[in-house]
Formats: structure tokens, C-alpha cells, sequence
């Protein structure tokens, strides 16, 4: 399709101008209800379900380690499944299915072990157990840092001298700019590459351009790590992106490794 032939359709394009505004509009007012949403309920969430049961469950399973039970870890049971009942308890609230579907079978598994007390009832349930709170574990953290993600950024702006916080929350508007533009250069690069190729609407030397744009934009995302360290020191995360990086490539190389020593004592 030459230029000419899309400057045709541009009368028809107009009109739908105010209708994409609209559209926008309309969808960041549905968005900013959706995210106020989220927070009360992940608000309720840490405070009245995964909070509560995280808590209950760590110090029992801290007492679970023996092979056979015993009274304090049974009656330490006993009052978790009374107060966490399904029956009872809105576990919906927990809101992450897997957490659900994990509580339940549990709970099915600890009626089983009252049914019968045998050892074998015992090593599944405390299998289960391990895996519930681990679960659990990562579902209050990951919604305590969606929470309070701010906050020792903001306390710390609000004690701070008034130049020094102006000047770090221009840092920080700046490097989220700077990520933004990073991922505009790369939409550009795909685009007057996409476009030398097949259309030919963009001017001559638009990839290029669009070339130079991103590693500008890369040499801009290299000034700003240099300030990672503070944006790092004031991040309310539990794991930072590089050491969730390094925890991957660990376990993918544990996994190669295993999977050859497996290989060696098959060909033995």
C-alpha cells in the first residue's frame, strides 16, 4: 500500500480519533478501579487470611520435624483446622487458587490422619503441611511487597531535606522515563525495520534513526544504574531482580547437573 493510497483513508480515519480517547479514558478508569480494588483486598488478604495462617502454620511446622506426632504439635493442629475450617472460614479471601486448592487438600489430609493415626497418614500430611506453608510464604510476601513497595521510599522523603528529596524524585522519574523510552526505541527499531521492508512509508534512513535512538537509550539505562544502589537501599522488595536472576540460573544449572549424573548412573 503506497503513501498515497493511505492518505485516501485518512478523511475516515479522523472521526475515529475521539472514539480511541474515549476508548483510553474509559480503560484507565476501569484500570485505577481495578488496582484500588486490589489493594484493599490484598489489604484483607495479609490481615484476615494469608497472614493469620502463614503465622499459625511456620510455628507449627517449626515443632513438625519428628517422625511421630506429638501432643503439643496435635493440639497446635487441632486449634489451626478449627480456626481455618473451610466450613468456617472465608478462604476465598486468600485468593490465589493454588493456595486454595493446596489448603484444601490439607485439611483433607489431616481429617484422614484423625481418621487414622497411622505413620504413613502422618508423613503425608506433614508433606503437606511444609508445602502449605511454603506456598503461603511466598503469597504474604509477594503481596506485602505490592502493598508497601513504597514505603521506605516515601518515609524516607518525608524526613529527608527537602532538596535532596526533590532531587532523588527527579532521579526517579527520570529513570522510569529512561525504561519507558528503552521499550518506545525498541517498538521503534521493530517498526522502521518492519516497515523498510514491506511498506516503505517511513523516510529514508529511519532504521537508522531508530538505531541510534536505542543505544542512546541504552547509554541513558547505564548513567542510571549507577544510581541502582540507592533506588536498591529504599526498595521495600524481599529479592531484587538480579538476585531473583541468579537464584533461576542457579536452579537450572543444579537441574543439568542432575539430569547428567542421572545419565551417567543409567549408562553404568
Amino acid at each position: 500500500m503506497s503513501k498515497k493510497q493511505l492518505l485516501e483513508y485518512l478523511p475516515f480515519l479522523i472521526p475515529l480519533i475521539p472514539l480511541l480517547v474515549a476508548f483510553i479514558v474509559y480503560s484507565l478508569g476501569r484500570r485505577g478501579h481495578r488496582i484500588n480494588k486490589l489493594y484493599s483486598q490484598i489489604e484483607n488478604n495479609l490481615t484476615n487470611a494469608c497472614g493469620p495462617m502463614y503465622f499459625n502454620l511456620k510455628r507449627i511446622c517449626e515443632l513438625g520435624t519428628e517422625s511421630q506426632i506429638n501432643y503439643e504439635i496435635e493440639n497446635r493442629l487441632e486449634n489451626f483446622f478449627s480456626k481455618f475450617s473451610s466450613v468456617k472460614f472465608p478462604i476465598h479471601q486468600l485468593g490465589n487458587l493454588a493456595v486454595l486448592e493446596l489448603f484444601i487438600k490439607t485439611e483433607k489430609e489431616y481429617h484422614s490422619f484423625i481418621e487414622s493415626p497411622t505413620k504413613e497418614h502422618w508423613e503425608q500430611l506433614k508433606k503437606s503441611l511444609h508445602d502449605l506453608k511454603n506456598e503461603l510464604d511466598r503469597e504474604y510476601y509477594a503481596n506485602f511487597e505490592t502493598l508497601y513497595k513504597d514505603y521506605l521510599w516515601d518515609r524516607k522523603h518525608v524526613e529527608g531535606n527537602f532538596f535532596i528529596r526533590m532531587f532523588f524524585e527527579l532521579m526517579k522519574f527520570v529513570k522510569e522515563t529512561v525504561n519507558f523510552l528503552t521499550v518506545c526505541s525498541l517498538l521503534f527499531v521493530y517498526f522502521a525495520i518492519w516497515d523498510y521492508y514491506f511498506i516503505k512509508i517511513f523516510p529514508i534512513g529511519s532504521v537508522s534513526l531508530s538505531l541510534v535512538v536505542l543505544c542512546l537509550c541504552i547509554g541513558a539505562n547505564g548513567v542510571m544504574f549507577m544510581f541502582n544502589g540507592f533506588f536498591h537501599e529504599h526498595s521495600n522488595r524481599r529479592n531484587s531482580f538480579l538476585g531473583g536472576l541468579k537464584k533461576l540460573i542457579k536452579r537450572l544449572f543444579k537441574k543439568i547437573i542432575q539430569f547428567f549424573k542421572a545419565l551417567k548412573g543409567g549408562e553404568k
